[in-house]
């Protein structure tokens, strides 16, 4: 689960459970507050009736029927007991239910019965199920009361159906309210959690752009300093500690190839005057020509790492203008040796002129290890066609040939420091896995493109291309500081 909807849901979860807490205290609150009005009522229609009485008795009267009181008597419950429990009044509906007394004297207390509600008028809706119809509830009270000098019993009582139906309408109102509340605090909380997150997001997309060629990047350091400020002021010195290692690295191999360079060119110098001794047996000779193979493999490897380490470390494009289809046939007349060699037909498509701002060393360079590429790795009586086009921004220099093609999975990779499709091959040829690393470089100092293209068929393609012109004091993003020199 992603920790935006891990914050949604704490976040959420938090306000449910302080609704939840707040809607109870609420209810009952609200449930306590009109059983204490009702009892409160209770009390003072219970007063009037006392009243109301003494009054009677006063006046010398001793029956209670056809009593007036000041209060509605058809929708009360009113039982007037004296002290042998006799039955000295009833209103109404005291007639159609009698309630017991029971030990509620001293509080009020809720009764439930059954009666045809029909027959008493309780404001209900219309809306009410028929099937409650028989389902009365009553808050009732006990009062002990003195007549004519006699204790008596005053019982008294009011339907509450109102009340419950209020009670539900206040039930449902707070169930729904909750319901709504938690929607919008989950729309709230997911927007709040998406902000909160919106610095790591930023860091995230940040570094995941650092690599190997950009990490002279840095990621900015806001104004607060909080631990979004720590974390990215840790992983800036994360990558000061990696840049330095890589320099290192690159600073090795580029030192070691330098030294590694003069023995083995001693060594294949040695090993080229003893190929020439005459008095050198057959079965020697065989072994001292396969280790000049290999010490010339070994010698061209020294060559290409030097070259590579020195594309990555000077990072110094020195820019002139270049008349590239000049330099393109310049190129090709020197492996018309090569092409001829293993019957491979060339097919060129060149502008009349096309000028350009480059380094025409490196530029001659790449075009070297693309060819090198395209006749090392091509069948007998192959094909190569380059095609070079330009407008007025860009130039597109396209070289294919025929040969065995290359997986799909290796086309993203061909480009890739040592890395040899097929290592069989590459052995054979004398490959080392570093020409098109040496081209993909070249082609960033001259803040350019490069992709590789294969079909089933048996063509492999490369296309590069490249900003026609340079303006001075440009650095092409690459991710690298290169100095443009002119």
């Amino acid at each position: 689960m992603k920790i935006r909807y891990k914050i949604t849901l704490w976040i959420t979860l938090t306000g449910v459970l302080v609704s939840l807490v707040f809607s109870a205290i609420v209810f009952f609150e609200m449930l306590e507050q009109p059983y204490e009005l009702l009892d409160a009522e209770l009390n003072n229609e219970a007063l009037a009736v006392i009243r109301q009485l003494e009054s009677i008795q006063r006046g010398g009267k001793k029956n209670f029927s056809g009593l007036e009181l000041p209060i509605d008597i058809g929708r009360n419950y009113i039982r007037l007991y004296d002290q042998r429990k006799r039955v000295l009044f009833r209103s109404a509906l005291a007639r159609r239910i009698q309630i017991p007394m029971g030990d509620h004297r001293k509080r009020a207390y809720t009764v439930n019965t059954s009666m045809p509600v029909s027959q008493i008028y309780l404001h209900r809706s219309t809306d009410d199920d028929p099937a409650d119809d028989d389902e009365l509830a009553l808050r009732m009270k006990a009062f002990s009361v003195t007549l004519a000098g006699r204790p008596a019993i005053l019982q008294i009582g009011k339907p509450i159906e109102k009340l419950s139906e209020e009670i539900t309408d206040l039930v449902w109102t707070l169930v729904l309210g909750l319901a709504v509340a938690t929607g919008l605090l989950v729309l709230l909380s997911y927007g709040v959690a998406g902000k909160i997150l919106q610095p790591i997001n930023t860091i995230n997309r940040l570094s995941s752009k650092i690599d190997d060629q950009t990490l002279d990047q840095r990621i900015p350091l806001g104004p607060s300093r909080d631990e979004l400020y720590t974390l990215s002021k840790s992983l800036n010195r994360m990558f000061d500690r990696l840049q330095h290692s890589f320099k290192r690295q690159k600073e090795f191999i580029a030192n070691a190839s330098h030294e590694l360079k003069s023995p083995l060119t001693l060594l294949q110098l040695s090993t080229e005057d003893l190929l020439q001794q005459p008095e050198l047996p057959a079965q020697a000779k065989e072994q001292v020509r396969r280790q000049l193979d290999i010490l010339r493999r070994m010698s061209q490897l020294i060559k290409n790492l030097l070259e590579l380490s020195a594309l990555v470390l000077k990072e110094t494009v020195v820019v002139e203008r270049v008349d590239l289809p000049g330099v393109i046939t310049s190129v090709l007349q020197d492996y018309e040796p090569v092409f001829t060699a293993k019957a491979i037909r060339l097919k060129t498509d060149l502008p009349p002129q096309l000028e350009i701002d480059a380094d025409v060393r490196k530029i001659r360079r790449m075009l070297v290890n693309l060819l090198d590429n395209a006749a090392k790795y091509n069948r007998a009586n192959g094909r190569i066609e380059l095609e070079l086009a330009g407008n007025a921004e860009n130039w597109r220099l396209a070289l294919a040939n025929s040969g065995p093609g290359i997986p799909e999975k290796d086309l993203k990779r061909v480009f890739q420091q040592f890395y040899r499709v097929e290592k069989s091959r590459s052995s054979q040829f004398g490959g080392s896995g570093l020409g098109l690393a040496i081209v993909k470089r070249i082609v960033e100092l001259h803040g350019g493109t490069v992709r590789m293209q294969s079909d089933s068929v048996g063509w492999n393609r490369v296309e590069l291309v490249f900003p026609k012109h340079i303006p001075a004091g440009r650095v092409p993003r690459t991710g690298w500081k290169e100095r443009i020199q002119r």
